[in-house]
């Protein structure tokens, strides 16, 4: 899966931003990728929301991923851009990689 493109007007070529590893998970609204920078190899999380044909829908949706991006908390993953296309919002995250909530709250109930 290649996502995003950059476009090098000297040679006319486009060549893909982020380059899909694997299927981290999905839910109801869509589905979560480990995906790698073409330019530098960094892994990050992409989101990727399916998002309603309903103008307002969007809008609030477009909303609520500007404020999350000027969020910088230590126990929130960041969310360093976000955009829509074909109907889909996709957010890019920093990859957690510590586990979720679920597993925290398993490995800390274990230990008491």
């Amino acid at each position: 899966m290649k996502i995003g493109t950059s476009m090098n007007m000297g040679t006319l070529q486009a060549r893909p931003l982020y380059l899909g590893r694997r299927l981290l998970g999905e839910g109801g609204f869509g589905k979560v990728y480990e995906v790698e920078r073409a330019s530098d190899k960094k892994l990050f999380a992409l989101k990727i929301v399916t998002v309603s044909t309903n103008a307002e829908q969007r809008k609030l949706a477009a909303q609520e991923a500007a404020l999350h991006s000027k969020l910088a908390h230590r126990n929130v993953i960041a969310l360093l851009e976000h955009w829509e296309f074909e109907r889909s919002l996709h957010l890019l995250m920093d990859l957690g990689t510590y586990g979720d909530l679920e597993m925290f709250l398993a490995q800390r109930n274990k230990t008491t």
